[in-house]
């Protein structure tokens, strides 16, 4: 195994790049084993993935920070407040979804 300390594209071939890139994020199991409609699939995918950010540990940076800058009496006040938002954006991906890529 080697290590790169430099930029990929310095590491491997322009061709080994790509073809691991399409692996990656080719096509996964809703484009090919469930036929589902590539723009809507990945379209929606990513407001999904916006949705559950809110309420993630990855919202650290976004909302605890703000919490102990403002002294709010509960730290995970803004993140407690954005949870019926999140689920709510969750249930309406999932039915736009269904109705739209397959």
């Amino acid at each position: 195994m080697r290590l790169s300390l430099g930029p990929l594209q310095y590491f491997w071939p322009r061709e080994r790049v790509l073809s691991f890139y399409r692996a990656a994020v080719g096509w996964p199991v809703l484009v090919q084993q469930y036929d589902g409609n590539p723009a809507a699939v990945f379209a929606i995918g990513m407001l999904a993935g916006f949705c559950g950010t809110l309420v993630t540990p990855m919202a650290a940076n976004f909302n605890l920070v703000p919490a102990a800058l403002l002294e709010l009496k509960d730290q995970y006040g803004p993140i407690k407040a954005q949870l019926p938002t999140a689920a709510a954006l969750l249930v309406c991906n999932v039915v736009i979804m269904a109705l739209f890529a397959f």
